[in-house]
Parts: C-alpha cells; sequence; structure tokens
C-alpha cells in the first residue's frame, strides 16, 4: 500500500564539515535557501557546482519534479554514497513510496 505524499519537500542534510572554500560556503548558502523554502534560488546556487554534495542539493531543490529519478541515476553513479542513498530515502518517504527503510538501511552502512 502506498502511503500519501507528504507537504513540503524532504529534508536536505550535505555534511561539508569543516570545509571552508568558496564551493563550501556556496553549498551552505544554498542550505539555508533551501530550508527557508526558497528551493528554486537554492538550486540556482547547488547548479553552479559538480560536486556530488552540489548534485544532490539541485536535485532536491527541484523537488518533486524528477527527484527521485534524479537521485536513483546518482546512486547508479555512485552506488557506495551514503548520501545518496540517505537522500533517497527521504524523497521515497516524501513521496508517499515504498523503498525508504532500504534506503536508509543501506545509508547507514556505506
Amino acid at each position: 500500500m502506498q502511503a500519501a505524499p507528504r507537504s513540503g519537500a524532504p529534508p536536505l542534510a550535505l555534511d561539508l564539515g569543516v570545509r571552508d572554500d568558496p564551493e563550501a560556503r556556496a553549498l551552505r548558502r544554498a542550505l539555508a535557501l533551501y530550508g527557508d523554502g526558497k528551493r528554486a534560488r537554492a538550486g540556482a546556487v547547488f547548479a553552479r557546482y559538480g560536486s556530488l554534495e552540489a548534485r544532490v542539493g539541485r536535485e532536491l531543490a527541484a523537488w518533486p519534479n524528477g527527484t527521485v529519478a534524479g537521485l536513483s541515476r546518482l546512486l547508479a553513479l555512485y552506488p557506495k554514497s551514503a548520501l545518496v542513498e540517505l537522500e533517497l530515502g527521504f524523497a521515497v518517504f516524501w513521496a508517499g513510496q515504498p523503498g525508504a527503510e532500504d534506503a536508509w538501511r543501506q545509508a547507514a552502512v556505506l
């Protein structure tokens, strides 16, 4: 049985550690925009960078338009990425689709 989609957008959890390079500062700004519900503006910032974190952010900023499919494509490219598994789990859960728990379990072991 499929659950109803949740309101709003899934959480975005990028761990940039202690990085203080220009990209990390920009991604933190984009995270703040995303958290404030300004997903289009966040997506524009994420789109400037090609790192995995930026690509994940770009997929979430487009929510719900192709987010699950985009994260699934990223997972095919980065099968050992806990970040992608975690965010895919959030996206699947928010979309009301089955499989979130599997993605989260896989993220925990990576």
